[in-house]
């Protein structure tokens, strides 16, 4: 979302002659030893687990199973997008 929103703001900004144009670095992207930009990937959960559990009670996911939490989000963004390439029934 950060990398959207940066370069949202270059086109929202684009009929300015002279742009003020904010540093991509911690903008979704990092800066690294060699002044090269590279993506900033997201270091922790990309759903809060307080929405997988609330997902997962609503498609069905027993919180007794023991199942790993990426199998979880996997099958929860199948019910949600109707993936029906994956064989990941509840």
């Amino acid at each position: 979302m950060l990398r959207a929103n940066y370069q949202t703001y270059i086109w929202k900004h684009t009929d300015q002659a002279t742009m003020d144009m904010p540093s991509p670095d911690g903008c979704g992207w990092a800066v690294d030893e060699a002044n090269l930009l590279h993506v900033d990937w997201t270091d922790g959960d990309i759903i809060p687990k307080d929405v997988i559990d609330i997902l997962a009670d609503s498609t069905g996911v027993s919180a007794d199973e023991e199942v790993e939490e990426d199998d979880v989000v996997d099958n929860i963004l199948d019910y949600i997008f109707d993936d029906d390439d994956d064989d990941d029934d509840f």
